[in-house]
């Protein structure tokens, strides 16, 4: 499972559930907050979700079989991924920005 965010906001606490429910957990994110999980439960990826090429190795070194987007703020975001993750089971997007 790949985590597009998840040291933050809603995604740090959604990222330890999984961990919590025994599932493999990489996170991808700019690397620029401290990862709150623990290195031997989470794997991270680091880049940034604006870059498609970044988005292109995460899903080369990861091949996910679930991706989990957040905090999702544009469209275009949603769309490149979508594109690049166009294989796997389930692709989730979550933003909290509309309830602002």
């Amino acid at each position: 499972m790949l985590t597009i965010g998840g040291s933050e906001f809603m995604g740090r606490f959604t990222v330890q559930e999984l961990v919590d429910d025994g599932h493999d957990v990489t996170l991808f994110s700019r690397g620029q907050t401290s990862i709150p999980h623990n290195e031997d439960t989470v794997e991270h990826v680091q880049g940034y979700r604006t870059v498609r090429s970044d988005l292109e190795a995460a899903d080369e070194a990861v091949d996910p079989d679930i991706v989990i987007d957040f905090p999702v703020f544009h469209p275009d975001d949603v769309k490149a991924a979508t594109d690049i993750f166009a294989d796997v089971d389930a692709y989730v997007a979550v933003s909290s920005t509309h309830a602002y």
